[in-house]
């Protein structure tokens, strides 16, 4: 009795207790928790950097004379390579999560703003500033006044100039002692109008432009640039008018010979302006023929020949003729 007991009450193996029993004794351990994430704010390194590059350039700014912040508003490309070579390092990184920094970005695009329109803000003051402009204003009429006299009194330019006008740009005075005296970067530029009789070659305008450059370095008149014309209020056909801009030290001191051909010559007829007389006689031979074939045609009903142009053309050889 007590052995079939035993027997019947036996604790089941493995095998008999079924797949159910065998596959929970093969059930793994669970795996080790991974360990949390490091956060990396992407944009707050190069919000510093881009505060320490705007410091700097401030102080630049501040402290080197002629020096140009104008051009930080170029850097602003550099907060895109700070911000991509911040992902580029951190994604690398698998223990790192990446968390994008929206106001340490915004804060650098503001920052190189701000520097660059804190440059053009102090390059407009200088430009507007009530002192230079009220400098300039001083230099110009003082120019004026003593060119007027100074030319004025050369018998051989008194009756060929019409007028005479100054232009002055100070970028700012530097020292008030200076006063208004243009210095390196300023320009003062002396406009000069000849009558239109007065000169009947590129010659003789040439020669006349030489005469008043020498009259005001003589005089120490610091003129940086001279532009020379003829008077074009009334053209009229067959009319020649020129023009001459001085810029640079060789021009100043060119001879006439060398100033000559430098002159610009325009010719005129029916009111166009050209740069050589075969272009404005090719203009006047093209105006006959389109007026000879339009009386031909309203006269007879059809087109001219091209003899017959060709012939009325080779009586008709000046504007005067035409008329």
């Amino acid at each position: 009795m007590d052995e079939k007991y035993n027997v019947n009450n036996a604790a089941p193996d493995a095998d008999a207790a079924g797949p159910q029993a065998g596959a929970e004794s093969r059930v793994p351990p669970n795996p080790a928790p991974e360990p949390p994430k490091k956060i990396r704010r992407v944009g707050t390194f190069t919000l510093g950097l881009v505060l320490v590059a705007a410091g700097v350039l401030l102080l630049l700014n501040s402290f080197v004379p002629g020096f140009d912040l104008r051009w930080a508003l170029r850097l602003a490309p550099v907060v895109l390579i700070g911000l991509g070579i911040e992902v580029l390092i951190y994604s690398a990184r698998p223990d790192v999560k990446l968390k994008y920094d929206g106001v340490s970005i915004f804060l650098c695009i503001v920052l190189l703003c701000g520097a660059g329109c804190a440059a053009v803000a102090g390059r407009v003051w200088e430009y507007y500033d009530p002192a230079v402009t009220l400098a300039e204003e001083q230099l110009r009429a003082d120019c004026e006044a003593r060119t007027t006299e100074l030319l004025a009194a050369q018998p051989g330019l008194r009756d060929k100039i019409a007028d005479i006008s100054a232009n002055v740009e100070l970028h700012y005075i530097r020292d008030s002692q200076d006063g208004a005296v243009p210095q390196a970067g300023d320009t003062l530029n002396l406009y000069v109008t000849v009558w239109p009789e007065a000169c009947a070659t590129r010659e003789e305008f040439a020669a006349l432009a030489r005469a008043v450059m020498d009259a005001c370095a003589a005089d120490g008149q610091p003129y940086t640039t001279y532009r020379f014309d003829t008077l074009q209020r009334d053209v009229y056909d067959g009319m020649v008018t020129y023009e001459l801009y001085v810029n640079g030290d060789w021009q100043r001191t060119a001879d006439a010979d060398a100033l000559a051909r430098s002159v610009q010559e325009t010719y005129w007829y029916n009111g166009n302006g050209f740069t050589s007389y075969d272009d404005m006689h090719n203009y006047q031979q093209e105006m006959l023929r389109q007026n000879l074939v339009d009386e031909y045609y309203e006269k007879f009903g059809e087109s001219p020949s091209a003899e017959w142009l060709d012939e009325q053309l080779a009586e008709i050889s000046t504007p005067e003729s035409a008329a």
